[in-house]
C-alpha cells in the first residue's frame, strides 16, 4: 500500500523467469510473489537475476544509491546496477546469456541513463 505507481507496476506486473537448481526455465511469476518467503521456501521457487559492475579506465566502481522508494533495501549503497530479465521474448534468448545482457542493457537505461551502445 506504501508504493509508489512505478514499485506497483515493478512488483505486480513485470515477470520474472522462474527456473530449477540447473537454471532450465519452469515458468514464470510477479517479481512480488518471486520475493515472498513462504513462497520460495514452499515451493522452492528460484528466478533469475543479475548483477552489473560497471569499471571505468582507472578501474574504479560505479556504485550507486538505491531510492527510497525501492520496495527492498531503499537508499543502501550497492553494485552499478541489479535486477531480473523479465519473462519476455527479448530476455529470454540463452545463447550466449543474450537474454540476460538485454535485460542488464534495459536496467542501466532505465535506471542510470546509459546506452546500450555503451555496453555491448
Amino acid at each position: 500500500s506504501n508504493l509508489n505507481a512505478v514499485q506497483r507496476r515493478l512488483m505486480f506486473e513485470d515477470e520474472c523467469i522462474l527456473v530449477d537448481e540447473n537454471d532450465r526455465v519452469v515458468g514464470h511469476d510477479t517479481k512480488y510473489n518471486c520475493h515472498l518467503m513462504e513462497k520460495i521456501e514452499a515451493e522452492n521457487l528460484l528466478h533469475r537475476a543479475f548483477s552489473v559492475f560497471l569499471f571505468n579506465s582507472k578501474y574504479e566502481l560505479l556504485l550507486q544509491q538505491r531510492s527510497k522508494t525501492k520496495v527492498t533495501f531503499p537508499l543502501v549503497w550497492t553494485n552499478t546496477c541489479c535486477s531480473h530479465p523479465l519473462y519476455r521474448e527479448s530476455e529470454l534468448i540463452e545463447e550466449n546469456v543474450l537474454g540476460v545482457r538485454n535485460a542488464a542493457q534495459r536496467k542501466l537505461l532505465d535506471e542510470l541513463g546509459i546506452v546500450a551502445e555503451d555496453v555491448p
